[in-house]
C-alpha cells in the first residue's frame, strides 16, 4: 500500500515526504517526540490548564479589552512624575482603581511563583 501511494506522488512530494520523515527521525533521536508525547498526556494537560485558567488570569482575561483600551489613551509623551507628583496622583480615583488592579496582578503573581518554586 505504501509503495504504490509513493508510485502516484510527483517528485517534489517524494523528495518533501523523505525530508519530513528525516525531519521526524532526528526529533526522535533527540527524544522531542517522546517530550511532546508526554505533553499530551491528560495528567500534563490538567496540570497546564490549572496554571493557566485560574481565577487571576481569568479575571485578567476578562479585563484585556478595558486593558487594550486603555493603552490606546496613552499619551506617547507621558509626562515625567517624581516621588511627589506620585502621592498628589493617588487622590485621583482612577489612579487608585488601576494600582488596586495592578497590586492584585502581582500579588496573584507573586503566589503562583512562590508555589511553583518551592
Amino acid at each position: 500500500m505504501a509503495s504504490k501511494v509513493l508510485e502516484e506522488l510527483s517528485e517534489n512530494e517524494t523528495d518533501a515526504l523523505k525530508k519530513t520523515l528525516c525531519f521526524l527521525m532526528k526529533l526522535n533521536e533527540m527524544g522531542i517526540l517522546d517530550t511532546l508525547n508526554h505533553l499530551l498526556e491528560p495528567e500534563v494537560i490538567g496540570g497546564l490548564s490549572s496554571l493557566i485558567l485560574n481565577k487571576g488570569t481569568l479575571k485578567l482575561l476578562d479585563n484585556v479589552d478595558t486593558l487594550l483600551k486603555s493603552l490606546g489613551e496613552v499619551p506617547k509623551e507621558p509626562k515625567e512624575v517624581g516621588v511627589f507628583g506620585l502621592l498628589g496622583e493617588l487622590r485621583d480615583p482612577d489612579v487608585k482603581r488601576g494600582l488596586g488592579f495592578v497590586i492584585a496582578l502581582l500579588r496573584s503573581l507573586g503566589k503562583a511563583l512562590k508555589s511553583n518554586f518551592s
